[in-house]
């Protein structure tokens, strides 16, 4: 069936030798060294026994709070659903359970400042933009025209979080070319702030000119609550090709706050955060999400880089009326009706293809060609 979903642009940042690329780009992001206001009472109230509130936040927006660990490592390596930072969270199940485990066993140092950059500005859902056709792909697979992975399709079910981890690729680029990635999980459609989504992720981009000869790879954090705000970058947790990464977002519809954890696991940081939610019935959670996605920049859908095989692990969503009686679901789970999509361009050529579930929170998307560049909803 035919669906609709938000436009992002996303920033291309740190290149190498901007001012030869600066043609291609049109804009690059700033810094601009405001903090975040003091905490919200709602966010305040929404910190667990094992997190407090934190203002040591830069360039992230207002509403966007740092929340700091009161408790060891050790503590949440024997405790791991205490990483799960909105109060009352639901812990159980096979998703959530195999990412906080690895989180745990990583011994992740949470960090105590969060620093941020701001994306290219969204814009406002225009057209029907289906990311998945109702036209069958490989193996039946719906057709995505800038999503790929899978997306549950049931009805009535509210979504109050999503989780996975998996191996950040290092996407490679033709000649004389820009490609692009963002891997996320989510939850919402951003159709409208009645929708908001909620993501939050990685984004691997690499650039190619001059026949190669001056290129640039780029690789950071990001989350976003679209169509609320543009996307968010966060400078000060790393990220390198190869680094094993986890993401968990919630919401807390009491307080109208999502919860972000963005783990690197193999550099062993971590940041925990909230953001409030703005609009009508803001979170209502149509849908959770488990993507790798073609950004759109400067109007238009890039080409997709090599990034071979994406191993998704751990993917999962939980859904109900409030986080203490969420049911965790296994992504995989009939009750959630995933809609495993493949990626095309706009002349119709395959670009990826996703896995059935190879366990109940496993898949994996398979690169399998760049294809064109094509102007967004154009196809």
């Amino acid at each position: 069936m035919s669906r609709r979903h938000p436009i992002h642009r996303h920033p291309i940042r740190r290149l190498l030798l901007p001012a030869l690329l600066s043609a291609l780009f049109a804009a690059v992001t700033g810094v601009t060294g405001a903090a975040a206001a003091p905490l919200a009472p709602a966010a305040q109230a929404a910190a667990a026994a094992a997190w407090a509130p934190s203002g040591n936040v830069h360039d992230c927006g207002s509403s966007v709070h740092l929340l700091v660990p009161t408790r060891s490592s050790g503590y949440f390596a024997e405790n791991p659903g205490k990483l799960l930072a909105a109060p009352a969270s639901v812990a159980a199940g096979p998703g959530v359970a195999t990412v906080l485990d690895k989180v745990a066993s990583a011994h992740v140092h949470f960090l105590t400042a969060l620093s941020c950059g701001q994306g290219h500005p969204g814009a406002p859902v225009t057209g029907t933009g289906g990311r998945a056709s109702a036209d069958s792909g490989s193996a039946g697979n719906a057709k995505g025209t800038n999503w790929s992975g899978y997306q549950s399709m049931s009805t009535g079910t509210r979504y109050l979080g999503g989780a996975m981890t998996w191996t950040v690729p290092a996407p490679q680029a033709p000649a004389d070319s820009v490609v692009t990635s963002s891997i996320w999980t989510g939850i919402g459609s951003g159709e409208s702030t009645s929708d908001t989504l909620v993501q939050a992720g990685t984004e691997q981009d690499n650039t190619c000119q001059l026949g190669c000869f001056l290129y640039g790879n780029v690789y950071y954090f990001f989350f976003e609550l679209y169509p609320q705000q543009q996307q968010v970058v966060v400078d000060n947790l790393g990220l390198e090709p190869g680094d094993s990464v986890a993401s968990v977002v919630q919401y807390d519809p009491s307080t109208q706050t999502a919860y972000f954890q963005l783990d690197n696991l193999t550099q062993k940081d971590g940041l925990n955060f909230t953001e409030t939610l703005t609009g009508t019935d803001p979170g209502s959670g149509s849908h959770a999400e488990w993507i790798l996605e073609r950004t759109e920049f400067n109007s238009t859908w890039t080409a997709v880089g090599d990034f071979g095989t994406l191993n998704v692990t751990g993917a999962q969503a939980y859904a109900g009326s409030s986080l203490a009686t969420a049911r965790t679901y296994a992504a995989d789970d009939p009750a959630v009706d995933p809609l495993a999509i493949d990626l095309y361009d706009c002349a119709g050529q395959q670009l990826e293809h996703t896995s059935p579930f190879t366990s109940s929170t496993a898949f994996t998307m398979t690169w399998l060609a760049y294809g064109s560049s094509d102007p967004a909803y154009s196809c």
